[in-house]
């Protein structure tokens, strides 16, 4: 009986810190979230067709431009961008429509 006593008075300290301890992590998460039944996921990326003609535009672009910079000398950097200035803005419209009609697109 003695020896249950001893036990006694050491067992309850140690369950009143378990459970204090349980408490603490249940608020900790649910807190953050879990348990609460619902959940966010990402959806699935998804491409249509005009994801893929806009992928080989870039890429025919590209293509044409690294092209170009080969004709034209790779060390020769100072004359390559001399011979682009009068072409930035078509370049730059080359660049820029297929996201501005993808937006208009996506307004509809």
């Amino acid at each position: 009986m003695e020896r249950a006593r001893s036990y006694a008075s050491l067992g309850v300290p140690l369950l009143i810190n378990s459970l204090d301890r349980s408490m603490q992590l249940s608020e900790a998460l649910e807190a953050r979230g879990y348990g609460s039944g619902r959940r966010w996921v990402v959806p699935p990326l998804t491409g249509d067709r005009y994801d893929v003609l806009i992928s080989s535009y870039y890429l025919l672009l590209g293509s044409a431009l690294l092209l170009l910079w080969i004709l034209w000398g790779f060390g020769e950097a100072e004359v390559i961008a001399c011979a682009f200035i009068p072409y930035q803005p078509l370049l730059f419209l080359l660049l820029v429509i297929p996201a501005i009609w993808r937006w208009y697109s996506d307004r509809d």
